[in-house]
């Protein structure tokens, strides 16, 4: 049996901003989360707190903050178009700095299961990143046993999420993650590879990566963002548990009591109180996740 991962993602870094006096400048996050489990003190599983959420949102797209334009180093491939940059604030974070950002958690990214959340994904830059390196581990591990390696490519798969305010950089970012896992997939699966798990992993895609705006924590047609949990229980079947982004983000005091009054759980197996979930689904043979769309 597939063990549920021991903890999420967990981002624990110090980057100067440029901004402010030398005491300010220093922007430290503690958890930057997201998982069905936790690490860390008073952090709830599958959650992160919305103080984190601006600070990923600042480092991932900065440009919010300082026109893009008057950042030192502006390179024109970071950009689909002056007006682009004008309208929303669009500038692509540079594959040099993805990577040394990836760097300060490089464990966690070579981990298959630890969960990623992307606030502000673009057209998916860090999250490509990220998604070579798991496979690149899954590779590493299961690349002689074709079975192993679809099973693990898709729980990879299944750990990364993004929301992004533009359908067309949203879209985008979707195809890019399930090309680079097809390629990988076909390649070492070859004759063993199915359209049907193709098929699985587009459908998680859909659900992972929301065209939405990780500020007001809706999707973009005026929805609460929604992400739907995957967890493998079996080396087949995955469990499913769709969770609103707000309600993980709910500030609180970490007391038994106000957990109970606004109708959390505890969960005996990660030792933590979570929000409950929106929806289950019954335990689904990964490859026909699909099926219950």
């Amino acid at each position: 049996m597939l063990e549920r991962p021991a903890c999420g993602v967990v981002l624990r870094v110090s980057i100067s901003t440029g901004f402010g006096e030398p005491s300010d400048r220093e922007t430290e996050s503690d958890h930057v989360f997201i998982g069905n489990s936790y690490c860390g003190t008073g952090e709830p599983p599958f959650s992160f707190s919305r103080k984190i959420l601006l600070f990923l949102l600042y480092f991932s797209r900065p440009n919010l903050f300082l026109p893009a334009l008057e950042r030192p180093n502006f390179m024109e491939e970071q950009v689909k178009s002056k007006q682009r940059v004008t309208d929303h604030g669009e500038v692509f974070t540079a594959e040099r700095e993805v990577n040394a950002m990836l760097d300060l958690v490089k464990n966690e990214t070579e981990r298959i299961e630890s969960r990623f959340l992307e606030p502000a994904c673009g057209n998916g830059n860090f999250l490509v990143a990220i998604l070579n390196r798991k496979l690149e581990a899954v590779r590493k591990r299961y690349g002689k046993f074709p079975a192993d390696f679809e099973r693990y490519s898709v729980v990879a798969m299944m750990s990364i999420y993004g929301v992004e305010l533009l359908p067309d950089n949203a879209e985008e970012c979707r195809e890019r993650l399930f090309q680079i896992w097809d390629a990988a997939y076909t390649q070492h699966c070859k004759s063993d590879a199915c359209d049907e798990c193709r098929q699985a992993v587009r459908y998680i895609l859909s659900r992972n990566i929301l065209c939405g705006d990780a500020l007001t924590l809706k999707q973009s047609n005026g929805e609460p963002i929604i992400f739907a949990e995957w967890a493998m229980v079996t080396p087949v079947l995955v469990k499913r548990r769709d969770f609103r982004l707000d309600q993980m983000l709910e500030g609180h005091d970490d007391t038994e009591l106000w957990y109970l009054m606004n109708n959390w759980e505890y969960d005996k197996e990660v030792k933590a109180y979570i929000p409950k979930p929106i929806k289950e689904y019954p335990l689904t043979d990964y490859r026909k996740v699909q099926n219950h769309a």
